[in-house]
């Protein structure tokens, strides 16, 4: 739909000065805005631009169309995929702004269709090659493979014990490995486990980076055979001189005399749990590889 597509170019220019996690009153004042500033405007076609309004967390478009106006009819599909193109879908999946479009004859509506925000979702999610750390200064002998997920930048590590980071739009998974205090079994690992009090020190000892750190949820685990714990944790960190809320999962392995420490990070929100999903897949593609000689 050449119109649709039009006006979105035009929509953005607004969209552009709002920031993120949009209250349903800030959606208003959105919609507000367009209306007062595209009110009246004829495309090509003989499509006018009607109006723009708010329901919830919806944002609906109005055009008046011509008599002979004709629409398209893969406009769901074509319009979703647009907006993702051009990428302005993450602004609509983040906010949890759904989209529609209404289109009228003489003030009679004709047809209308949607966009839910949750198919805006930014294709930042799928898994790509493995990436080895044999060999790395920071590996501590340590043998891994892991996979890295695609668009996402691969970087060294930014302090001492963490050898990669996978980062994307400030979201970042990480792989850091310390020393442990001697060589531990699978089977005295289990046995440490056992003590709660022991596994909640561990799993606060591991987040030094945040503060006023609350434990959500653990669990006991195994990562390539290797006795693990996995946590999730909310916390605060300094960013730009404000204290940000995060969350954090992390699976902390015990490999040898080594735990490898595997986290994902991202801000508290409706992305998250994209982001959660994702961090475990890249975790379950762990290889130990000196395992199976």
């Amino acid at each position: 739909m050449r119109t649709l597509l039009l006006f979105l170019l035009v929509f953005y220019a607004v969209k552009g000065s709002y920031g993120q996690s949009l209250s349903e009153r800030d959606i208003s004042i959105l919609a507000e805005d367009i209306e007062a500033e595209k009110q009246g405007i004829i495309f090509f076609d003989g499509i006018e631009f009607k109006g723009c309004i708010s329901k919830k967390r919806t944002l609906i478009y109005q055009y008046n169309i011509s008599e002979d106006g004709a629409l398209d009819e893969n406009a769901v599909d074509n319009a979703t995929q647009y907006i993702k193109d051009i990428g302005e879908g993450d602004f609509f999946y983040r906010n949890n702004i759904d989209l529609e479009f209404q289109y009228y004859k003489k003030d009679s509506l004709l047809h209308k269709f949607a966009v839910n925000s949750e198919d805006l979702a930014p294709q930042k999610y799928e898994l790509g090659e493995y990436l080895s750390i044999k060999g790395h200064p920071k590996s501590k002998q340590v043998n891994l493979k892991i996979k890295s997920p695609v668009a996402w930048r691969v970087k060294e590590g930014d302090l001492p014990n963490i050898v990669k980071q996978f980062v994307m739009d400030g979201n970042t998974y990480a792989i850091s490995i310390r020393d442990n205090i001697t060589f531990f079994s699978r089977r005295q690992t289990m046995e440490l486990f056992e003590d709660s009090g022991d596994v909640e020190f561990m799993i606060l000892d591991s987040y030094a980076g945040l503060e006023n750190v609350e434990i959500i949820d653990y669990s006991i685990t195994t990562i390539d055979s290797y006795p693990a714990i996995i946590s999730k944790v909310k916390g605060t960190m300094k960013f730009i001189g404000r204290d940000l809320t995060m969350i954090t999962i992390s699976w902390l392995v015990f490999y040898e005399d080594k735990i490898v420490i595997l986290s994902g990070t991202g801000a508290i929100g409706r992305i998250f749990n994209k982001l959660e999903s994702l961090y475990w897949r890249i975790t379950n593609s762990v290889v130990f590889p000196d395992q199976y000689k």
